[in-house]
């Protein structure tokens, strides 16, 4: 059953759930959210959303903004706009309060739900955006991840610009892993997940993994190094030889066991 007011969260994240293998996983995004939103409201003309509309989105983006400048009593309007496209959403669907994943100002994301009724007004779309297959709450960052055999798709939500700023270096290293277990944990039996999870720790304790693996998956997003102080840690971009073996391994270590602790219980579950 709905919340009564889930609807009118900006931003919701599920409680319920800390993993998902083998989900089916929507996000419905509202079309051109801010300018079918005035145009529903009357604010502008179907001739105005139709300029905004054709504009490239970034310079819609800085339009509109100049526009609710110069218009600040039509915010609020757009914040009650927003509120009830998600209402009208939620209930013409009859989503359950369970199989919601997310509430973002724009968009919505569900779970194992395919909405029936995307257009909740003549104005107004939920456009199906993306689709996933899996989710991995890892601590802060949380992982979406879809692969259909042939093509793969990944979004780490709430992951901060520090991070998306070094992905590369994650791809290289520790973000890899965790698309490779996400796959595996979709295609393999869970016994055999759970191996090569055991086997990739084994190698990252001994430091047998490129350099990539060490630096944090979190808002650092860098390599801590060991020191004596109990006031300050110590962090660095980029690692000299010699800070290689002064690294300190513990938050990804911790990622491993979070994986590991996933597929022995998805394991045992099965059997």
């Amino acid at each position: 059953m709905l919340n009564n007011t889930l609807w009118e969260k900006d931003r919701y994240i599920s409680p319920y759930y800390e993993w998902l293998i083998s989900a089916n996983i929507q996000e419905y995004d509202l079309e051109k959210a801010n300018i079918s939103i005035l145009l529903d409201s009357g604010v502008i003309t179907r001739k105005q959303y139709e300029y905004y509309a054709n504009m490239p989105k970034r310079q819609r983006e800085i339009t509109v903004g100049c526009f609710l400048r110069d218009h600040p009593t039509v915010i609020s309007l757009l914040q009650t706009g927003f509120m009830n496209a998600r209402r009208g959403f939620l209930v013409e669907n009859n989503i359950s309060e369970e199989n919601i994943l997310y509430i973002d100002k724009d968009s919505i994301t569900t779970i194992n739900y395919d909405a029936k009724y995307s257009r909740i007004s003549d104005n107004l779309n939920f456009r199906k955006k993306k689709e996933y297959h899996s989710f991995y709450r890892i601590f802060d960052i949380d992982l979406l991840y879809y692969h259909d055999g042939v093509n793969e798709n990944y979004r780490l939500k709430n992951a901060p610009y520090t991070m998306m700023d070094r992905i590369n270096s994650f791809k290289n290293g520790i973000l890899d892993l965790i698309l490779e277990i996400s796959y595996r944990g979709r295609h393999d039996p869970f016994a055999d997940t759970l191996r090569m999870i055991n086997s990739a720790y084994r190698r990252y304790t001994a430091s047998e993994l490129c350099r990539d693996f060490y630096r944090e998956f979190n808002r650092t997003a860098m390599y801590k190094i060991k020191n004596d102080s109990n006031v300050f840690d110590y962090y660095v971009d980029d690692l000299t030889d010699w800070q290689m073996s002064q690294v300190d391994i513990s938050y990804n270590a911790n990622i491993f066991s979070l994986f590991s602790k996933i597929f022995s219980q998805q394991y045992f579950s099965s059997i």
